[in-house]
């Protein structure tokens, strides 16, 4: 929600007046945490701007840089996966496609022990098994 905002800013140069998701806000104001974004949530920022909204890549870097220095979040930028691991994992329970993407961000929050803030139920029900940090939006506001 908030890169489609920023989307529908940018075009009118509006972009300080973007309207937050309450998410965000609740990630701006709990300052007594640090955050990360991987580059694959980069390159899906990406695809989805240029996909549903015909942004450039040059537009998307500016709202990209917008987006991390606002939150000021770190980029993780070295990924490798396990592909047995995943495995495991999409034959351990039925899984949306969608799950896929989102099992990678898993191993990468796994691999660098940080917490997964996540809005998809799929890996929600992996923490009593594969990885117990891993949060939904309802329990981030509760922190």
């Amino acid at each position: 929600m908030l890169f489609e905002n920023l989307a529908k800013a940018s075009k009118s140069k509006k972009i300080r007046k973007v309207q937050l998701p309450e998410v965000i806000k609740s990630l701006k104001s709990k300052r007594k945490h640090r955050y990360f974004v991987s580059t694959l949530t980069k390159v899906e920022v990406f695809r989805h701007l240029y996909s549903n909204f015909g942004i450039k890549r040059e537009k998307c870097k500016e709202l990209w840089t917008y987006f991390t220095e606002f939150l000021k979040v770190g980029t993780l930028k070295e990924h490798s996966f396990d592909f047995d691991d995943i495995i495991k994992l999409v034959t351990a329970m039925p899984l949306k496609r969608t799950t896929i993407i989102n099992i990678m961000h898993l191993m990468i929050a796994k691999k660098n022990r940080l917490i997964l803030l996540t809005g998809d139920k799929g890996l929600i029900k992996l923490r009593d098994w594969y990885y117990k940090n891993i949060i939904d939006y309802k329990e981030f506001k509760n922190l």
